[in-house]
């Protein structure tokens, strides 16, 4: 009789293997066993021994003799993947960090999604969120529409710093499954980094919807809410996290804090703070709340309750600038140059304590000193408006008028056109909470009634022609928007109007808003456009000259051989060759001026 090859070789046949695994997979490791040991026996084990016979050691208990395996088994085939990934959590689980490493690295230059992701799994195990993003990266651009990989990779990408890519790849996966709990906090926390607190307020309040018990969501909806400026929708999201954590004091603390900055509700906070600071007179953080709220009406009281708080904890920054921004007020300058020093030795590229230094020097005759604290604030903040308008001030005290102009034509620009105060009293969260037809029309109504009462105010007409376009009310939104073009603006609120236009798909509405960005500006936004709208010629033109105009003359000419190249019959993309050449007149059919690029000659094509 003639026997199989795979007993010629001494070795077990695949029946065996599938039997065995068949009983691992059951939890049967006794019967199992047996198997494997007559075939590791018969001879020079096969890979697929090796692999089948660590699978079966780890799942039965037995790392050390699992890992013995795979070491076997990756010496002979190196980039085998179920060797290193089994190897790889083998040696996170050990503290391991070096093995664990170069098996991940094996995973991450692998082909295979599958293997990238569990080496992004990996690394974000061990903290390595860099890397961590770069293999769910590699994820992500093999699988665009994979909801978990989308999820993970906006995990890490926020750990790891990236906050745009973190959002980038969240509201995608928000758009995959719109009420996944998971996403909607990892998104709101996002927002909330980036200092954008009303997006982190309708996320967080959609989470807490979904999720009521879940006690960090509810405390991060109060934080974001309170960093918002909705002081009552806080304070009630404080309440709401309360009544799942009740012994956390701090919480109280902060509800008190945010109950004392709704008006309808003052009297009642500044007394439960009071209490809580009579209460607990370690807690440093509670005198410093309490000075914040009554410098207005006792500042001797605030500066003793400041006092305190540093005699508890002499490191607590926000105490030091408090207490120095409020000395300056009363004109106690010398006394408040060692708190804001002491301040900025620790957070010594804090911004608003940089400006606050400055004006204390300025205040003490010490120009010159002045002036290197707001230039080293303006060279941190390139789009703070008070830094640039106190530095321009300075050196005009100085009497030198031509470089004062920059600053404060800078300034000019920057400063928004009206500063409003949040909403303090509660109904920011019920709002984003409600279906989203009904949230849109209250909402499209609260900013039509703003606009009538503040016709000049830029940002709120902005806010009211996108809640327009989201309404599907394009002509409504249309007319807002070129208003917009006509009135006085920021280039803050141009920029994000501009966006909200090319998300919508409106470009040709947005080409007036960005001829009046700084030409860098306007690169970012229309190379954003122009990646999420290929085919729109008018945005491609756009991009050229506002690229020509920003000094980029290389890659303004690669865009025009691209035109003439997309739209060879079009006549814009024949013309403006000479156009970004510097050659103005030769392009006369086309636009007057470099600074012309928006006209309608150029996007209508006409000659």
């Amino acid at each position: 009789m003639l026997l199989p090859a795979a007993a010629l070789l001494g070795q077990p046949r695949a029946l065996d293997l599938q039997a065995a695994a068949s009983l691992d997979a059951q939890g049967k490791c006794a019967e199992s066993a047996p198997i494997y040991q007559r075939a590791l026996a018969s001879g020079p084990p096969s890979p697929a021994l090796l692999n089948n016979a660590g699978n079966h050691h780890l799942a039965c208990g037995e790392p050390s003799k699992s890992r013995a395996l795979f070491e076997r088994l990756v010496q002979r085939i190196p980039a085998h993947a179920n060797a290193n990934l089994q190897l790889a959590r083998m040696a996170v689980d050990r503290n391991d960090r070096p093995a664990a490493m170069a098996s991940i690295r094996v995973l991450q230059a692998s082909a295979n999604a599958d293997d990238n992701a569990a080496a992004g799994a990996l690394y974000a195990r061990l903290g390595e969120f860099a890397l961590a993003r770069r293999a769910w990266q590699a994820v992500v651009s093999k699988r665009p529409d994979d909801f978990n990989a989308l999820w993970n990779f906006g995990r890490v990408a926020a750990r790891a710093g990236d906050g745009a890519a973190a959002r980038q790849a969240l509201e995608a996966a928000r758009q995959l499954q719109p009420a996944h709990i998971g996403v909607l906090r990892e998104l709101g926390l996002a927002h909330a980094t980036a200092g954008d607190f009303p997006r982190a307020v309708f996320l967080l309040a959609q989470a807490r919807q979904n999720a009521p018990a879940d006690a960090a969501i509810a405390l991060a909806l109060a934080r974001a809410a309170e960093d918002a400026g909705f002081h009552g929708d806080a304070a009630n999201a404080y309440a709401h996290y309360l009544t799942l954590r009740p012994d956390d004091s701090a919480a109280r603390r902060d509800r008190a804090r945010a109950l004392a900055n709704t008006p309808s509700h003052q009297e009642e906070g500044l007394a439960a703070l009071r209490e809580y600071v009579a209460q607990n007179p370690a807690d440093s953080i509670g005198h410093l709340q309490l000075a914040q709220l009554i410098w207005s009406t006792d500042a001797d009281g605030s500066l003793a309750h400041l006092a305190e708080a540093l005699q508890i904890d002499p490191r607590l920054t926000a105490a030091h600038t408090a207490c120095a921004w409020l000395l300056h007020r009363l004109g106690r300058d010398p006394e408040a140059l060692p708190h804001i020093e002491a301040a900025l030795a620790r957070e010594p590229a804090d911004v608003r304590s940089l400006d606050l230094h400055g004006l204390i020097l300025q205040s003490m005759d010490r120009v010159s000193d002045a002036e290197r604290a707001f230039r080293k604030a303006v060279a941190l903040a390139p789009a703070d408006w008070e830094s640039r308008q106190h530095l321009g001030r300075v050196l005009m005290e100085q009497g030198r008028p031509n470089e004062a102009r920059r600053w404060l034509d800078e300034a000019q620009a920057l400063r928004p056109a009206r500063q409003r105060d949040a909403r303090r009293e509660p109904g920011m969260i019920e709002l984003a909470t409600l279906p989203e037809p009904v949230r849109l029309a209250r909402e499209t109504a609260r900013f039509q009634s703003m606009v009538r009462a503040r016709p000049d105010d830029a940002a709120l007409r902005m806010h009211l022609g996108s809640l327009l376009l989201a309404a599907s009310r394009e002509s409504d939104a249309e007319a807002e928007f070129r208003q917009l073009a006509k009135m006085p603006a920021d280039n803050q609120t141009l920029a994000q109007a501009s966006r909200a236009l090319h998300q919508a798909g409106r470009h040709e509405w947005a080409l007036p808003l960005l001829r009046r960005l700084p030409p860098a500006t306007a690169v970012d936004e229309l190379s954003r456009a122009a990646a999420a709208a290929p085919d729109d010629r008018a945005v491609a033109l756009a991009l050229a000259v506002a690229t020509a105009l920003n000094g980029q003359r290389a890659g303004a000419e690669a865009l025009c051989a691209r035109l003439r190249q997309r739209w060879p019959d079009w006549a814009p993309a024949r013309l403006i060759q000479p156009l970004i050449q510097g050659q103005p007149k030769l392009a006369s059919q086309t636009c007057r001026t470099l600074k012309e690029w928006m006209a309608p000659a150029c996007l209508g094509g006409h000659p």
